[in-house]
C-alpha cells in the first residue's frame, strides 16, 4: 500500500490558485520577471492538478480491468480484447504522468533560478527548500523516466542507442507494475532501471510542494490579494469535505458491463 507524506492523504487547505505580487517600484524589466514568476508558480498548481487526473485515469482503468478479469471466462474473446486494451491505457496514464512531473521539476528549477533583487530580499527560502527537498524525495528519477516516455522507441533506433540504454543487455520501455492504488512506471535509461510512482498519494506530494512554494512567496503578495487567498482556501476546504463524503468520479463511472 502506497504511503503518503500527508497523513490525511489530501490536499493542503493552504493551497491557492492565484498569486499577484506587489510590484510597486519595479522597473519594466523587473516587472516582466515578476509576472513570469507569478505564471510559473500558478503553473505548478496546474501541473499538480493534471498529474492527479493521470493518477485517477490509471485508477479508473485498473478497476475496469479487474471487472473484465472477472468476466473473461463467460464473455469470451471480446472481453479479453477489452482487458488488453485497458491495460494499454495504463501506459497512457504512466507516460503522461512522467512528462507532467518532469515539467513540474523544470518549472521549479526556473523559479529557483530567479535573481530578482526584490525576490531575494523577501522570499522565504526555508519554505522553498522544503518544497524542493520533498519533490526530490519522491521523484528523484522522474527526469530520466520522462526522457524515455517522451521519445518512445527513439532510444534504441540504433545499435549504439541500445548499448547505451540497455540494462544487462536488456532494454525495457513502458515497464509497469500495476497495483490497486498505484502504478510503478519506468524504463531502462543509461544502463539503469529507473521508475516513478503514479498515484493519488504522489499527487498529494505535488500539492504539498506547490503549497511550500506559494508560502515561500507570500511575502511578495499584493495586499489586495489577501481576501482572494482566503476565498480560495475556503473553497478548497469545502471541496475536500465533498471529496471525503463521495466516492471518486472514476468509481462512479462505468464502461465495462454497463447496460
Amino acid at each position: 500500500m502506497e504511503k503518503s507524506c500527508n497523513k490525511k492523504c489530501n490536499i493542503s487547505n493552504e493551497r491557492m490558485r492565484a498569486i499577484y505580487f506587489d510590484t510597486s517600484g519595479y522597473s519594466q524589466e523587473e516587472l516582466m520577471q515578476a509576472r513570469s514568476l507569478e505564471r510559473n508558480l500558478m503553473q505548478l498548481d496546474n501541473l499538480a492538478s493534471d498529474f492527479r487526473y493521470c493518477a485517477q485515469l490509471y485508477l479508473f482503468c485498473f478497476e475496469q480491468r479487474e471487472l473484465t478479469r472477472d468476466m473473461r471466462d463467460t464473455n469470451g474473446l471480446s472481453d479479453l480484447i477489452m482487458f488488453n486494451n485497458v491495460t494499454q491505457w495504463f501506459q497512457i496514464a504512466g507516460r503522461n504522468g512522467a512528462i507532467l512531473c518532469c515539467s513540474f521539476a523544470r518549472i521549479m528549477d526556473e523559479i529557483n533560478s530567479n535573481n530578482l533583487k526584490y525576490v531575494r530580499e523577501k522570499v522565504d527560502m526555508t519554505e522553498r527548500k522544503k518544497g524542493s527537498k520533498l519533490f526530490m524525495e519522491h521523484f528523484k528519477e522522474v527526469k530520466k523516466v520522462r526522457n524515455s516516455a517522451a521519445h518512445p522507441g527513439e532510444y534504441i533506433k540504433t545499435s549504439e542507442g541500445f548499448e547505451k540504454h540497455a540494462h544487462q543487455n536488456v532494454y525495457v520501455a513502458n515497464m509497469m507494475s500495476a497495483g490497486a492504488d498505484s502504478l510503478s512506471y519506468g524504463s531502462t535509461v543509461d544502463g539503469d532501471l529507473v521508475r516513478y510512482i503514479l498515484s493519488e498519494q504522489k499527487a498529494d506530494v505535488l500539492d504539498q510542494v506547490t503549497s511550500h512554494y506559494f508560502r515561500a512567496f507570500y511575502p511578495l503578495q499584493h495586499p489586495n490579494m489577501t481576501l482572494s487567498v482566503e476565498w480560495y482556501q475556503e473553497l478548497e476546504a469545502k471541496r475536500l469535505v465533498d471529496q471525503s463524503t463521495r466516492p471518486p468520479w472514476w468509481r462512479r463511472l462505468r464502461i465495462i458491463g454497463s447496460q
